[in-house]
Order: C-alpha cells, then sequence, then structure tokens
C-alpha cells in the first residue's frame, strides 16, 4: 500500500482519506460543496455590503482555481489533506486581507 509508512495511530478516519482515494466520497462531496457554498457566501457578502463586485468576482474565481489544482492532484498520497490546510490558510490570508483593505478605505474616505 502506498504510503502505509505515513499510518498515525488514532487517525484512521483522515488516513483512509488519503490512503484510499476512492473512498469517503461522501466526504468529499460535502468538503466540495462546503468549498462552493464559501466562495458564494464571500461573493453575495463582498458584493451586496461593500459593492466589490471585480474584488468579488476574483476572489470567487481564485478559491475555484485552488479547488481545480486539487482534483488535478487528487491521485497523489496527501492532496486531500494538503488542500484542506492549504484552503484555509489561503482563506483566512484573503479574509484577513479584505479586512484590512476595508479599514483602509473607510480610513481614508472619511
Amino acid at each position: 500500500m502506498i504510503g502505509k509508512q505515513f499510518i498515525i495511530p488514532g487517525k484512521d478516519v483522515i488516513i483512509k482519506m488519503l490512503v484510499f482515494p476512492g473512498s469517503f466520497l461522501v466526504i468529499r462531496i460535502i468538503i466540495q460543496i462546503f468549498i462552493i457554498i464559501t466562495c458564494l457566501i464571500i461573493c453575495l457578502f463582498l458584493t451586496v455590503v461593500f459593492f466589490w463586485l471585480i474584488l468579488s468576482i476574483c476572489l470567487l474565481f481564485l478559491i475555484l482555481l485552488f479547488h481545480f489544482i486539487r482534483v488535478l492532484f487528487i491521485y497523489f498520497l496527501f492532496a486531500d489533506f494538503l488542500f484542506i490546510i492549504f484552503f484555509f490558510i489561503i482563506f483566512f490570508f484573503i479574509i484577513f486581507f479584505f479586512i484590512i483593505f476595508f479599514f483602509i478605505t473607510l480610513i481614508f474616505h472619511t
């Protein structure tokens, strides 16, 4: 089995997701639905509240690009696990960037 040396005791669900790419399809579908819903909520929030239509569309395409990168690398061993970590790092960085950008524009416009 590929990657058997990486098996950590007590982490059976994550390891089975990583070692057997075809298993835990429901978890993968939930993760993909969560990613798409997150993209839409962020874009709706940015569009309605801040009227940043161009930035929200760019953010949607950026997150979907990361999603398609995960689909391309799905056959590697730790693709799902690394993508989840990478997605949340990028997600929080983008949210942090927009919060800082909002406060900077708020300060300069008042």
